[in-house]
């Protein structure tokens, strides 16, 4: 039997009719870092059976009784506790206020527990698509943001500084980083591992914030070891005077992105050293200050101006490394990339505006 469904011959479309253009659907799908990457990163968190409850009120779906028309909403003392994964999840929300209760309770997790390496990875991930998705017309807003996720390297800094056994995981994982900052080492592996990956696809809407973000990272990392060499003002007393935790400290954790063996984009790298020497500048233009204000004795301020000079020596060493990576492996069949030219010549100048401390200077 002829079947007339199948046999119907279809109209072409008239004049009237708009015809989607292929090229135009395939020009509309940019790159997102929220599709499948975020599911396929906590794929490693187990998963939990509890429901999530409603946050916002587009979400707040009224419940309705047959005995009664009156609507009523989940309190929200009866919500159920959210998990990690439920957590990570609403960073990527197209909502911005579950966002912003989401990126709280991220930052109160960080300040109260250790994580694994994984897990500090998945969570750089869902902080670096809130970035992506925060686009507010406010600079304001956007230089927050940024702050407060750099800012995410004291609050583990923090909690390292305060718990003298935070090298021991909970979950049975031992971490592969320095014994001195575990959970500060590994925060900052995963903040660099996030930005390598997604440098090359970043879009020119915002690469600035992606920018501002690295900017403000290195310069929490330069506060923090300048704390601990008693170069801000007020810390004199409480400084430590072991030079070896700040060399841990700015080899484990602030010069990683500065490491010749470490995979990272040229264009990030450069951007590192330009912000690197900016930090370099402070440090000395601060030191000229406590100079020209004479505050304080001379026996005091020369030990300052020791410890001044001590911790620029520390900063330069890595970027002295990098200038002179030429030579591809270590010999014994290691295969590692040659450092390119323009990279080698920004350290160089780096080297060149503030190598002066050294004796003798080198550039």
């Amino acid at each position: 039997m002829l079947n007339l469904k199948q046999s119907k011959v279809s109209k072409p479309p008239s004049s009237k009719t708009k015809v989607k253009s292929p090229s135009k659907a395939s020009s509309k799908s940019k790159y997102n870092p929220t599709s499948a990457s975020l599911d396929k990163a906590l794929a490693n968190i187990t998963s939990t059976d509890e429901i999530q409850a409603p946050t916002t009120k587009a979400e707040a779906r009224p419940v309705t009784s047959k005995s009664s028309t009156k609507t009523r909403s989940i309190p929200k003392q009866d919500q159920p506790p959210q998990q990690l994964t439920d957590i990570l999840r609403q960073l990527a929300s197209s909502e911005p206020s579950l966002r912003r209760f989401a990126l709280t309770q991220v930052l109160t997790l960080l300040n109260q527990q250790n994580f694994t390496s994984t897990e500090l990875q998945q969570i750089w991930r869902a902080l670096y698509i809130a970035l992506y998705m925060h686009d507010s017309k406010s600079a304001v807003s956007v230089q927050n943001l940024a702050r407060t996720l750099a800012g995410t390297l004291r609050t583990v800094y923090e909690r390292d500084s305060l718990d003298d056994e935070a090298s021991e995981d909970d979950k049975g994982e031992e971490p592969d980083y320095s014994d001195d900052f575990p959970q500060s080492a590994a925060w900052a592996n995963a903040f660099w591992e996030e930005l390598a990956r997604e440098w090359p696809v970043i879009d020119q809407w915002r690469m600035n914030k992606v920018l501002m973000l690295v900017r403000f990272w290195i310069s929490e990392g330069f506060a923090i070891v300048s704390e601990m060499a008693g170069l801000v003002s007020g810390d004199w007393e409480e400084a430590t005077v072991d030079d070896d935790l700040w060399g841990n400290f700015i080899a484990d954790i602030v010069a990683l992105p500065l490491e010749a063996t470490r995979k990272l984009p040229d264009g990030l790298r450069m951007h590192v050293l330009d912000v690197w020497g900016d930090e370099l500048e402070r440090i000395n233009q601060a030191g000229k200050e406590d100079e020209e204000s004479g505050s304080t004795d001379a026996a005091e301020e020369e030990d300052h101006e020791e410890r001044r000079r001590s911790l620029v020596a520390m900063l330069l060493m890595p970027v002295r490394e990098l200038s002179i990576f030429r030579n591809g492996g270590s010999g014994d069949g290691d295969s590692v990339p040659n450092m390119p030219k323009n990279v080698r010549v920004r350290a160089k100048e780096v080297l060149k505006n503030h190598g002066a401390v050294f004796d003798p200077p080198f550039g």
